[in-house]
């Protein structure tokens, strides 16, 4: 979706204080870095969330008991508009080390629920630099959240997982099976982001080599 350079200048300060502060923020920071009022400020962060690059949320007003404020924070869509293109990777030794780096982050997503997971997952592919390691990442989410699922359901999505001996396909029968558990768990709060998310992961899969297909594809084995 195209964006007036306008809209990108108050897309690109939204996504620089988010980043800053780890924070929602408020129309009324952007509308003083811009220097226009609170209101024009307002409808232009509206229009950003209507095309899909905002999220609204409320926080606590500390200024007046009982009222909240209304706080904008990037989707994986406003990353994906700024980002550079994810590389290949050129070896398996690239591969055990983005291996070595996504294992011990996967791990620390055992205590947090799906809501928690998927934050810290936004946050963290909005600096990869790899297609492997994105998707690795991805795979990882979506097998936290399997394991909490039961043998049963678990057992059946493993087993439509390897129905195909292409890897490509394996990877996209398992991404679509437990996506559509998660969000059905989840809620409707929850769909925006794993959208995105899973949207991404597919079109990465359609620029995957035959070797990068494949190691991602042991990986979501042993998970």
């Amino acid at each position: 979706m195209s964006l007036t350079e306008r809209r990108k200048h108050f897309l690109q300060l939204l996504m620089k204080l988010y980043e800053k502060t780890k924070l929602p923020v408020h129309y009324g920071a952007i509308a003083k870095a811009v220097g226009v009022s609170k209101w024009t400020a307002y409808d232009v962060l509206r229009e950003l969330e209507k095309k899909g690059y905002l999220q609204r949320g409320y926080t606590v007003n500390p200024n007046e008991t009982g009222r909240s404020l209304i706080v904008f924070s990037p989707t994986p869509e406003a990353d994906r508009l700024f980002s550079q293109p994810l590389k290949g990777i050129s070896d398996r030794e690239e591969w055990n080390q983005v291996r070595k780096k996504v294992l011990p982050f996967l791990e620390g997503l055992g205590n947090l629920n799906l809501s928690q997971s998927v934050e810290q997952i936004v946050n963290v592919v909005s600096g990869v630099h790899t297609r492997v390691e994105f998707c690795a990442y991805i795979l990882g989410l979506l097998g936290t959240y399997l394991n909490g699922l039961g043998t049963r359901k678990k057992d059946l999505i493993k087993r439509l997982t390897y129905v195909s001996a292409k890897p490509q396909l394996q990877l996209t029968l398992f991404v679509g099976a437990v996506t559509g558990a998660a969000i059905q768990t989840a809620g409707r709060e929850m769909s925006l982001q794993i959208t995105e998310l899973i949207g991404r992961f597919v079109n990465c899969l359609d620029e995957l080599s035959p070797e990068e297909a494949e190691v991602l594809n042991d990986f979501l084995f042993n998970l």
